[in-house]
């Protein structure tokens, strides 16, 4: 009716502008008159009337619904001709095709027929990828990646934006931290989504201060509680915050207290308090064998004399201050010593004396002032 409608106006000296034609159109393809709908279009060619995305647009979809990729190759060669741009305008094609989820497996089979003609892109292989993704297609969404990869295409931060989260699903964290170091390098920032996906993986793998930008131990219930009051609930990323600062400042029980008031409040399960239990305190060490490497890089560097195994009292001195003040209680009657030091007045079991020769004062950290020697066993 509407084709008959147009016809009398053009028959009666109505000169119809590119809107009507382009409603027609649609409306045509909704119904699978693809064919009319495409004799329409020639008409508006010949008429002068310069056809835009959207004239052709319902007649992609509707060659591709159909499976008539030859008419729909065709049309794109048209589209060349009227001086389309005509990848710009395939990227709004799947932008718009990928919006309805049961029309992503067809785009990409509509992907595979065309890009061998020269129609891809970067933007359309970032679309295809983020539509795979969204429906749990991560396989898929690599497979275009690598497919990227291997053509040597530039990919630009969406592409890596997108492949962090398919990475971090298939528990490929160090591919994800690969490509969060791309984005870095281009001088971009990643998404929050790929941030948040990248944190929850190195949390996974126990690489928690890796996810976390910072962590704050003080009034951690208090915090917690202002982000429950805007939605934020407990996730990995932010028990993991909480054992980072926890363990930055060395407070084992205090970490305790706040797993066990959110598992009081039903924040946690049981189960899941047990288990951020023990990646606290297996965190816990490793902040504290750094803290000694730390140290030891220090002391070796700075004030080790000429005789292996024999340090001075000095020395001990500013390493036992400087572990304090980060926090390690560690020469501080901890039950567990990694190294076992003994003064003596005479160089009994050392290799060079007079090396180590020292003067304290009465406020020395090590039981009092005078002079002596100071051996190390670290066995």
């Amino acid at each position: 009716m509407a084709c008959d409608l147009l016809k009398d106006l053009m028959d009666s000296g109505y000169r119809a502008y590119l809107g009507i034609y382009n409603s027609i159109i649609g409306g045509l393809c909704n119904v699978k008159h693809v064919y009319k709908a495409y004799k329409l279009f020639e008409v508006t060619v010949q008429d002068g009337i310069e056809p835009d995305f959207a004239t052709l647009n319902p007649m992609l979809v509707c060659y591709a619904e159909m499976g008539k990729m030859d008419d729909f190759c065709k049309l794109l060669e048209q589209m060349k001709k009227l001086k389309f741009s005509v990848v710009d305008d395939l990227e709004k094609f799947f932008e718009f095709v990928v919006g309805k989820e049961e029309r992503i497996m067809m785009a990409l089979e509509v992907f595979e027929e065309i890009k061998g003609k020269g129609f891809s892109s970067v933007g359309i292989y970032n679309i295809l990828m983020g539509a795979l993704h969204k429906i749990g297609d991560v396989q898929k969404a690599l497979s275009l990646y690598g497919e990227m990869n291997d053509l040597n295409l530039e990919l630009d931060s969406s592409t890596y934006n997108i492949a962090i989260q398919c990475f971090v699903e298939t528990e490929d964290i160090q591919e994800a931290c690969a490509c969060h170091n791309e984005i870095i390098v281009m001088y971009h920032v990643p998404t929050v989504a790929a941030y948040c996906s990248l944190a929850k993986g190195l949390c996974k793998i126990g690489e928690i201060d890796s996810a976390m930008i910072s962590g704050d131990a003080e009034k951690v219930i208090e915090v917690i509680n202002e982000m429950m009051q805007e939605g934020c609930h407990p996730d990995e990323v932010i028990c993991s915050t909480i054992i980072s600062g926890m363990c930055k400042n060395g407070t084992l029980e205090e970490a305790r207290k706040v797993f066990t008031n959110l598992r009081e409040r039903q924040l946690l399960w049981e189960a899941s308090t047990i288990v951020y239990d023990e990646i606290f305190i297996e965190h816990m060490k490793k902040t504290i064998a750094d803290l000694v490497l730390s140290g030891l890089k220090v002391f070796w560097s700075g004030i080790q004399v000429e005789s292996k195994g024999l340090y001075t009292a000095t020395a001990l001195k500013f390493y036992s201050q400087m572990l304090r003040a980060k926090g390690c209680m560690l020469l501080s009657g901890g039950s567990e010593k990694p190294v076992q030091i003994s003064f003596a007045e005479e160089s009994v079991g050392c290799k060079n004396p007079q090396a180590s020769k020292w003067s304290g004062g009465d406020d020395d950290d090590f039981g009092g002032g005078g002079g002596g020697l100071i051996c190390v066993d670290a066995g």
